[in-house]
């Protein structure tokens, strides 16, 4: 058995989308130590998928970053056989600094060439190997875990006698968020249906960024409802397991979803489902079809009208995620 060090520095949503890559890097290896975000480290190796995580944002790796590792970052480092570092190009200061310790060392590119119609994910592990990536859902829940959800769940309100419905009209950026009054149409829709419970999910990155309408929308609706708020990744992933749909953005926590194998609703605005759409058997994409999307980082990020997704409705979104339910039933 050898043992592969991995770095990958990209958010949740990133990280997840190379995971076929990692599960493909430990099969072949037999041992990974994944060095990447904290949170999204932990929960991989909490589910099994990795033998060992380290944090990059930590002082263990801050030499890296100048290209020259540490003495310390070096003997940690030279423990390894080989080494694979997911980056945007092959000129990374990460790689180089790695390089020096782990002379076996390979980049994985992660974003396709201007003008590619593959996936991302397909990209990725195109470059480790022309078989397929296996398919998910790839992250499983410890028993510990789930029963650790079950009872947050309980505590909310939620007593398991209705349908689960999981919100997140949240993401890593405004430009690809839906109106969040668009998620509460549909809930006012999705209870005449079914009568579910919402669990509306946010994060760090999302503080602040419903002003006081969510917390209006839960005190109107206190039996059902309820609010996840800053949880750590690992209790936001069993939760999910249990969810009978979930709805949200083109974000981290819709990736995670999607390879948890939820039943999952994702609304795509400026970005390419093609190429972004999050893995899982039971990912569904609405997308608002506008002349200018999909468009480029830089024009969405200074666009202030945003068509692609207020051409999305919430009778759309409803349509499909009342579809999901019925096939659930």
């Amino acid at each position: 058995m050898s043992k592969t060090f991995i770095h990958h520095d990209g958010a949740l949503g990133d990280l997840l989308l190379s995971l076929p890559a990692i599960i493909h890097i430990r099969e072949e290896s037999g041992f990974v130590h994944l060095a990447g975000r904290a949170d999204v480290a932990a929960m991989l190796l909490e589910a099994g998928l990795i033998d060992e995580a380290s944090s990059v944002g930590g002082c263990r790796y801050a030499s890296l970053y100048d290209g020259i590792p540490s003495p310390e970052l070096r003997d940690l480092l030279t423990g390894f056989d080989s080494s694979v570092v997911f980056s945007v190009s092959f000129d990374s200061v990460a790689a180089r600094g790695i390089g020096c310790a782990i002379p076996d060392m390979r980049i994985i590119r992660t974003i396709p060439p201007d003008g590619s119609r593959i996936h991302v994910s397909v990209f990725r592990f195109r470059q480790l190997s022309d078989s397929l990536p296996i398919q998910p859902p790839l992250i499983s829940i410890p028993t510990d875990r789930s029963e650790e959800a079950r009872g947050f769940l309980l505590g909310r309100g939620y007593d398991f006698s209705r349908p689960l419905i999981v919100m997140h009209p949240g993401s890593g950026g405004a430009r690809k968020c839906w109106p969040l009054e668009g998620y509460k149409s549909v809930f006012k829709m999705l209870d005449d249906f079914c009568q579910p419970f919402i669990l509306f999910i946010s994060g760090p990155v999302e503080v602040g960024s419903f002003g006081g309408s969510l917390q209006e929308f839960l005190l109107d609706n206190p039996l059902r409802s309820a609010h996840m708020e800053n949880q750590e990744l690992a209790m936001v992933a069993a939760v999910l397991s249990m969810t009978d749909l979930y709805l949200g953005n083109d974000s981290g926590i819709s990736h995670l979803a999607g390879c948890l194998g939820a039943q999952s609703v994702v609304l795509f605005g400026p970005t390419d489902p093609v190429l972004w759409k999050p893995l899982g058997d039971y990912v569904r994409v609405v997308r608002g079809e506008s002349d200018c999307s999909p468009c480029c980082d830089e024009r969405s990020r200074s666009c202030g009208e945003r068509k692609c997704l207020n051409l999305i409705t919430p009778e759309e979104v409803y349509t499909v995620a009342r579809e999901v339910l019925s096939c659930a039933d």
